[in-house]
């Protein structure tokens, strides 16, 4: 039981490379109670004995997100899909990523090609070579579409 979060943030994105986790974005309550989607990236070591270390800052993302889906490959990190409101607003088509550097800090995001359609709520997994997205909406409901990149080459 560890508390390294800077805090409340929900519907954050998440990635684990085996030596660092990283918290994405979410939202967050504001001193008046509003609810506020924002771009902060914390990270946090890994240590051997699986307990996390000491949060630090890194590299924010190019717009607050939330709702979308995190994944590390290798030395990188995606992030995919997600929304920029909280309770109306479409599914973004968006496609990001930063490499993991020394210490564990992100470099600048960098934009990767679009999703065919917007999600937000979706599920994102690595599966050998490639990234699979699957289900989420875009404005209400499920799709059931799924999309394929290859991250490995």
């Amino acid at each position: 039981d560890d508390d390294w979060l800077p805090g409340f943030l929900a519907h954050a994105q998440y990635a684990f490379t085996g030596a660092y986790v990283y918290v994405l974005g979410g939202y967050d309550s504001t001193a008046d109670a509003s609810l506020v989607i924002v771009a902060g990236v914390n990270g946090a070591p890994i240590e051997g004995s699986g307990k996390v270390g000491a949060a630090f800052t890194t590299e924010t993302l190019p717009a607050p997100l939330a709702f979308g889906q995190g994944v590390a490959v290798d030395d990188w990190v995606f992030l995919v899909g997600g929304a920029s409101d909280i309770f109306v607003g479409a599914g973004l088509a968006t496609a990001q990523s930063s490499e993991v550097g020394a210490g564990g800090k992100l470099g600048k995001w960098a934009p990767q090609s679009s999703l065919p359609e917007g999600r937000r709520d979706q599920a994102l997994t690595l599966a050998g070579d490639f990234l699979y997205l699957t289900g989420g909406g875009y404005t209400a409901g499920g799709l059931p579409t799924v999309f394929a990149a290859r991250v490995r080459f």
